[in-house]
């Protein structure tokens, strides 16, 4: 059951793009709902697909539509989009159908003898169902070659992209531009082109043609070849309206942070700061978000077995200046903490995901523990099953912490009802528990028994577009 309505076409917003920190106010945000994507991953496809499991599309959808319908509740109607639908808009237009098309087929290696045959077949597709394939993949209804059979795999072309569900990498709202990333791995190389027709294209972000809404864009840097370059958005955090914290990460290189430091300088990007921060490569932590987010200007949740350096694994952090000299670069030595209140004026208090075990600490964390969202400052959602980290926001924090569960049938009247710490509420119901306006610490605990097994937390999950100011 979907519970947060698409926006139409033509909705007046407040603002294109505004995020100048992880924690303000939200107003506005993009999401993906797991789809038909999620059952065309076979077990074959799994490795390629960079998921360690095959998810349940039911239970994946149903806990996605509790995260939305809270977001919703916290932005207001309207303030839940999802990238389909503003997709499908687009390429109402027919121009921009051919080319998204043709350019879909640049990036999938393969179809050299059958592309065109299957740009026409993509096309002859309403644009919502076409919106759906990109994302989806189109069943192979027959094998062309000896090679495809004696491979024993069902084929969608174009592939299947499942990790679209994971919006924060394709992209990431920096001020009032929105930096396209450079995937790394060639299963989610058309994420970010897709992005790209939506924030260039859609009129909710009236950009035009010229790709003014952008800092980086790998599409323009590179027109003939996909960048060597590599920076996805789950390595990027907002700290505030100047300066940003990167990752360099398994999937994030020193080249793509260079290439975007260039990129935000040159347009004159009121970022002046970059703390860079040298994650060893792995995939328990493969974006600088599985293992450290802001909760509040003054409150961060973080994996300790990296920030402490426990045995012979640390982080380094690397500090890149922006200046009309160019940039100069430094290094630090201090817990990242301790630098962000020197160099920043944030006074954090630290919730060490998993609490004071390094055994509960590593478990935690491989369940998305440290990678909280945040609708306001201290109003944040965070993965149930991650208890020891919630009763530490409780205990040291003084959060409210608050249980919305499986959603029951919708009531008489229509209304969405939930399970709030295990008892059966309205939408309004939980509008008033969660009432940000009230100013109290809330921590909202969502079901995430599914979700978690892809490999992603909220923070994972969701684009913020607009934030208000801190």
């Amino acid at each position: 059951m979907r519970l947060a309505a698409p926006v139409p076409y033509d909705a007046p917003v407040m603002a294109q793009l505004h995020v100048t920190s992880e924690t303000g106010r939200l107003r506005s945000i993009m999401l993906h709902r797991p789809g038909p994507e999620i059952n065309h991953m076979t077990p074959e496809m799994r490795d390629e697909l960079l998921f360690d499991e095959l998810l349940w599309l039911p239970g994946a959808r149903e806990e996605h539509d509790i995260f939305a319908s809270v977001l919703e509740l916290g932005t207001g109607p309207g303030g839940v989009v999802y990238v389909e639908d503003l997709l499908a808009d687009v390429i109402t237009d027919e121009r921009l159908r051919r080319e998204l098309v043709c350019e879909v087929m640049s990036l999938e290696p393969g179809y050299e003898e059958d592309r065109a045959a299957l740009s026409r077949e993509l096309l002859d597709l309403a644009p919502d169902r076409l919106a759906t394939a990109l994302v989806a993949g189109q069943p192979e209804d027959a094998l062309h070659s000896l090679g495809e059979f004696l491979e024993d795999r069902t084929l969608y072309r174009p592939q299947p992209i499942p990790n679209l569900l994971f919006m924060r990498d394709p992209s990431a709202v920096v001020g009032s531009r929105v930096m396209l990333s450079s995937m790394k791995h060639q299963a989610r190389r058309r994420e970010p082109l897709l992005l790209r027709y939506v924030f260039r294209h859609h009129p909710r972000f009236a950009s035009g043609a010229d790709g003014s809404v952008t800092w980086w864009d790998p599409y323009e840097e590179h027109p003939n070849a996909y960048p060597d370059a590599h920076i996805e958005g789950g390595d990027v955090i907002v700290v505030n309206d100047h300066a940003l914290l990167v990752g360099c990460s398994e999937r994030t290189d020193h080249q793509g942070i260079d290439a975007f430091a260039r990129c935000i300088l040159q347009k004159d990007s009121p970022i002046s700061t970059i703390y860079v921060v040298l994650l060893p490569p792995r995939r328990s932590w493969m974006h600088l978000d599985t293992v450290f987010t802001l909760l509040s200007s003054e409150e961060c949740v973080l994996y300790p077995a990296l920030f402490r350096g426990y045995g012979d694994e640390g982080v380094r952090i690397i500090e890149m200046s922006l200046g009309s000299s160019g940039i100069r670069i430094r290094e630090h030595s201090s817990y990242l903490p301790d630098l962000l209140r020197s160099q920043e004026g944030m006074h954090l208090h630290v919730y060490e995901c998993g609490g004071r075990e390094r055994l509960d600490q590593d478990r935690e964390q491989w369940t998305d523990g440290a990678n909280f969202f945040a609708l306001a400052p201290g109003v944040v959602l965070g993965y149930e099953r991650n208890d020891l980290t919630f009763e530490l926001l409780r205990a040291q924090g003084g959060y409210d912490v608050v249980s919305v569960e499986e959603c029951p049938p919708v009531g008489p009247n229509g209304d969405a009802r939930f399970l709030v710490d295990g008892r059966e509420s309205t939408a309004a119901e939980l509008a008033a528990r969660i009432d940000i306006e009230s100013g109290h610490k809330i921590a909202i605990k969502v079901p995430g028994r599914e979700l978690s097994r892809a490999r992603g937390g909220p923070h994972c999950l969701t684009m913020p577009l607009v934030r208000d100011d801190l």
